[in-house]
C-alpha cells in the first residue's frame, strides 16, 4: 500500500512540474466570443454601433517561455443598427499575424498582442439582405489575455481591438476611427 501512495504522489508531482513548464512549439486553437462593430459618422445618427457572437481559429508557435508568433482569422459576425431609420447589418472578418509577449506564472500565462490584419467587410440593408457598402484593407491590431495552461491544452480569455480604415462617410479617405473589438474566450492545444 505504502508502494501505491508514493507511486501516485511522485506520478501527481510529474504531472503538476509538466503542466507549470510552459510549452514551446506549435499550438492550433479554436474559441467564441462576443464582438462590437462601432463605425463613427459624421454626427451621432450617422453613427453605428452593434454587436454579434463572433467565431476565431488560432494557429501558432511558441517560440520560448515569453515569446510567440500567432496566425488567426476572425469572424466577427453581423452585427446590427439603425442607422437614419434603415436596419443596417455589418459584416467583418479578419485574417492577420500577431507577435505574442508572455508573462508566465506557474500554469497561467498573462500575454499581449501587436500584429496586422487583412480585414473584409460589408454594410448591408438588413430588412432586404441588400450591400450597400464593401470595402478591405490591412490595418493594426492588438490584444491582451490570460490563459491557463493543463498540460497540452490551454484555455484563454482575451481581448482584441482591430483597427478599421473604413471610409464610412464617402469622402474617400479613411478616417481611423472605427473599430471592431472582440471579447473571446478559446481553447488550444499544444503539440
Amino acid at each position: 500500500m505504502r508502494e501505491f501512495f508514493l507511486g501516485a504522489t511522485l506520478l501527481l508531482c510529474g504531472a503538476l512540474a509538466s503542466a507549470a513548464m510552459p510549452l514551446e512549439g506549435y499550438y492550433v486553437g479554436a474559441g467564441v466570443g462576443q464582438a462590437t462593430l462601432e463605425l463613427e459618422g459624421a454626427n451621432a445618427d450617422e453613427s453605428f454601433k452593434g454587436d454579434d457572437t463572433s467565431f476565431r481559429v488560432i494557429a501558432g508557435y511558441r517560440i520560448f517561455r515569453y515569446l510567440g508568433v500567432e496566425a488567426f482569422f476572425n469572424d466577427y459576425g453581423t452585427a446590427e443598427d439603425e442607422v437614419f431609420g434603415l436596419n443596417v447589418g455589418g459584416e467583418f472578418r479578419a485574417f492577420g499575424i500577431a507577435a505574442v509577449g508572455l508573462i508566465p506564472f506557474d500554469t497561467i500565462d498573462l500575454f499581449g498582442k501587436i500584429g496586422i490584419a487583412r480585414w473584409d467587410g460589408k454594410l448591408i440593408d438588413s430588412d432586404v439582405d441588400e450591400q450597400f457598402f464593401q470595402e478591405e484593407n490591412f490595418d493594426p491590431m492588438l490584444g491582451i489575455g490570460v490563459q491557463v495552461r493543463l498540460g497540452q491544452v490551454a484555455l484563454r480569455a482575451e481581448v482584441e481591438a482591430q483597427l478599421l480604415s473604413f471610409d464610412d462617410d464617402g469622402d474617400a479617405l479613411a478616417d481611423g476611427d472605427d473599430w471592431l473589438t472582440m471579447f473571446s474566450v478559446a481553447a488550444t492545444w499544444t503539440f
